[in-house]
């Protein structure tokens, strides 16, 4: 009771003390009117607390004066209240002071050399460039909501603002801020920025640029490194002279590389589900990271194009112009959200251009945070089950069941022994001994548990023995890896009608950070040259083209470099061993529109493959006709396989003055025989 009573006496005394203190910018002021308006200051007064009193200390209504406190001007009967006291408080001297770039008080008059002037400026033309002239702001906030008879009602909103201009005389400002769906938080709108769906901010000045946020880093200067990523960082690059520039950035990736192919149906327009790298069934596609191909062209993405696709379901719907048959092949490549670990990545740059000589350097770092792991929380054991697996993903699984307490919102099982075999029985009696299971889809027929029904809390799953269920209580483990890359190619020009040029790259690819096995499988080299010589330039100009390619089989890059169809051009099934590459061309050409093109080509993979093909292509345009023909003859041998493969396209045009007629024959013909038995494949 005595702390109590102390602590009330120390809190009045506070009151007290604070009650004596009076504000330095109070001010109280007797007037004796002779006139209706009074200077009450010098300065501007403030509005707060504003009082007149009467001659008998009584507050005088605010209708009966007018008051002008930038002026601090006061309009009152005189003859009503002869006497007068007012109230009020100044603004702080900061406020009110009056700023020189020079004092008035140390100026003095120049009694000698009057008729001689002087500047202290040199330039008396004022500048033109205004701070922030032409800085432009456009678009557009849609608030809304929608509402079902069967859904709770669900309020959206999308934000697009652009922002572009110039800040400084040099520097240029360019910005986008896209939010397609504010996250409704305490008020009422998105405060981080990490908040909204993209950000991208760049300065841009003749010497340098800057981008921030949401970024593309693109390279498409390099044979063995042609990438698109998307990420959330910072770019810098500047020019260090008219021949030299430099790039670097940092940033956090938005999503990993991965590729899908799948075949039309007859007549079918989707949605055709497309598969993670490890054939996830659901995976969230990265926002226009996507690009898809058919028989090796790519197609456009739009309502009004070939496809749209839905990248949080990660379906394809092809638009009703575009229909789809059985004989269409298809690839996708793609970008996924992988939330397992924080992944970082650094990307640099270098390159010079002379007139005769061209070089560029890059390196390309990616990996992840092994001991940031986002998604999932990894115990010892675990840890030791990724460090024994090596490179091998079918061994990196851990079993997902623990013991768990009774609770009617949870689903729970039972240990039970069918036979030898330890099962998981659902039980939903508290006194049994209760296990919380997680169940991982491994494949039709190569599990023990089937989906036995659906309620309202999740999935029951029951045991049905080994090899004839889709499901294992196991869970998969991800393995952080680390992905780098160092790539210089360099080209020469001798002449005008001789180019030569190289590039050679290093690749450093560790798919298990928790572990060193097989981490002499990790690093590997590539390299490309390729030597062009103009023979003939006159009204048919005739060149050649030679280019020999070498990759070792520990070479990886983080996205493909050979064309989508080179596999299929090729009849390649997982070829093994180190690549060669021998391409050789003979060019006749006129124009675009009338040439003539035969290379010659020879691959091979030092453990299971050789193959020869040769490609002729020709376009003829004479008058009103025009000729195409395109074919190419692949003779190729594997570990199991002879091949022989023949393509032939070929068009013909003729036109009239308004109108055309033509026709066209597309043929192949793949013949693959199995060498033991001189059978010809399913794919023949």
């Amino acid at each position: 009771m005595t702390r109590k009573i102390v602590l009330l006496m120390c809190i009045l005394i506070g009151f007290c003390a604070n009650a004596q203190i009076t504000s330095k910018e109070f001010r109280s002021k007797i007037f004796v009117l002779v006139k209706d308006s009074i200077q009450i200051d010098s300065v501007s007064i403030n509005s707060q607390k504003f009082k007149v009193l009467d001659s008998n200390n009584k507050e005088i209504d605010r209708s009966a004066y007018q008051i002008n406190f930038i002026n601090a001007l006061l309009i009152i009967d005189s003859k009503k209240y002869p006497v007068i006291t007012v109230q009020y408080f100044l603004f702080p001297d900061f406020v009110t002071k009056t700023y020189r770039v020079f004092d008035e008080k140390i100026i003095v008059p120049n009694t000698s050399n009057t008729k001689k002037l002087y500047s202290l400026t040199t330039n008396k033309t004022p500048s033109k460039i205004k701070l922030f002239e032409g800085l432009n702001t456009k678009g557009n906030i849609t608030r809304g909501f929608t509402v079902g008879n069967n859904q709770n009602s669900v309020v959206n909103a999308t934000l697009d603002l652009n922002i572009s201009g110039k800040i400084s005389k040099d520097i240029t400002l360019r910005a986008h801020i896209y939010d397609t769906n504010i996250p409704l938080q305490d008020n009422g709108y998105s405060q981080n920025i990490t908040d909204f769906d993209r950000i991208f901010i760049e300065l841009d000045h003749k010497n340098w640029r800057v981008k921030a946020g949401d970024l593309d880093l693109v390279n498409d200067d390099s044979y063995f490194f042609p990438f698109t990523k998307k990420v959330s960082g910072l770019e810098v690059e500047a020019s260090i002279n008219d021949n030299t520039k430099v790039l670097a950035s940092g940033a956090i990736v938005r999503g990993r590389y991965s590729k899908f192919d799948f075949i039309g149906k007859e007549g079918n327009q989707g949605p055709y589900r497309i598969f993670g790298p490890e054939q996830e069934n659901y995976v969230i596609i990265v926002g226009g990271s996507d690009i898809l191909y058919l028989n090796g062209i790519a197609l456009k993405r739009g309502t009004g194009h070939d496809y749209t696709i839905d990248y949080n379901t990660a379906e394809i719907r092809f638009n009703t112009t575009f229909p789809i048959t059985s004989d269409m092949r298809f690839h996708i490549d793609y970008q996924y959200s992988d939330r397992n670990y924080t992944r970082f990545i650094t990307y640099e740059k270098a390159s010079y251009k002379g007139e005769t000589f061209n070089v560029n350097g890059y390196f390309y770092s990616e990996n992840d945070a092994k001991n940031q792991p986002l998604q999932q929380s990894l115990t010892e054991e675990q840890k030791q089950i990724l460090a024994d697996a090596g490179n091998d993903f079918t061994k990196m699984i851990s079993q997902s069941a623990y013991q768990e307490v009774y609770s009617d919102n949870k689903i729970l099982y039972k240990k039970e022994l069918v036979g030898a075999i330890e099962t998981f029985e659902y039980s939903t009696v508290s006194t049994d001994e209760l296990y919380n299971v997680t169940f991982t889809f491994v494949g039709a027929n190569k599990g023990e548990y089937v989906l036995d029904q659906t309620i309202a809390i999740g999935n029951i799953f029951k045991f049905v023995g080994t090899n004839l269920g889709s499901y294992n209580p196991i869970i998969r483990l991800a393995a952080p890896s680390k992905y780098q890359f160092a790539v210089v190619n360099a080209t020469y020009y001798p002449n005008k009608k001789t180019s030569l040029s190289a590039e050679i790259a290093l690749s450093n690819n560790d798919l298990n950070l928790f572990s060193s096995i097989d981490d002499n499988k990790n690093k590997g080299m590539a390299s490309k040259l390729n030597w062009k010589q103009l023979f003939i330039d006159k009204k048919w100009r005739f060149s050649t083209d030679l280019d020999f390619e070498f990759v070792h089989q520990n070479f990886n890059t983080e996205q493909r470099f050979e064309t989508v169809e080179f596999q299929r051009d090729w009849n390649l099934i997982n070829p093994t061993g180190n690549k060669q590459l021998l391409n050789t061309s003979f060019i006749l050409q006129k124009n675009k529109n009338n040439f003539t093109k035969y290379s010659f080509n020879y691959l091979e993979y030092s453990e299971n493959y050789t193959g020869v093909k040769h490609d002729f292509h020709s376009k003829i345009k004479a008058k009103n006709i025009q000729l195409f023909f395109d074919g190419s003859l692949l003779n190729s041998s594997s570990s199991f396989e002879n091949n022989t493969f023949f393509r032939f396209r070929a068009k013909v045009e003729y036109s009239f003055t308004k109108k055309w007629i033509g026709g066209f024959i597309n043929m192949e013909r793949n013949k693959r025989k199995v060498k033991a038995t001189e059978q010809f494949t399913n794919l023949s």
